[in-house]
C-alpha cells in the first residue's frame, strides 16, 4: 500500500497531460481562466517593476506635480 502512493507521487503527469487539463480548464470555464490570466500578467509585472520603470517610487519631484497624460507619463502624475 505504501509503495503504491509513493509510486504515485513520484510519477507525476507528463507535460502533455498538464496542457490537456490547462486547455480543458479553459474550454469548460473561460472566465476563470481570463482571471487566472488577470493575475499572472498583475503578478509577473509587480515582480518586474524595477525592470519596468526608470522612476524611483521614492523620490519627490515636485515640479512634476499634477501633470496631465503626455508621452513621458502616460496615465499623468498625481
Amino acid at each position: 500500500m505504501a509503495i503504491q502512493q509513493s509510486e504515485r507521487l513520484t510519477s507525476g503527469k507528463s507535460g502533455l497531460a498538464v496542457w490537456k487539463s490547462i486547455s480543458g480548464f479553459m474550454t469548460r470555464k473561460p472566465l476563470g481562466a481570463a482571471g487566472v490570466a488577470i493575475i499572472v500578467v498583475m503578478v509577473v509585472m509587480a515582480a518586474a517593476t524595477p525592470i519596468i520603470t526608470f522612476y524611483d517610487p521614492i523620490e519627490w519631484n515636485l515640479s512634476d506635480k499634477l501633470e496631465s497624460p503626455s508621452l513621458t507619463h502616460w496615465l499623468g502624475t498625481d
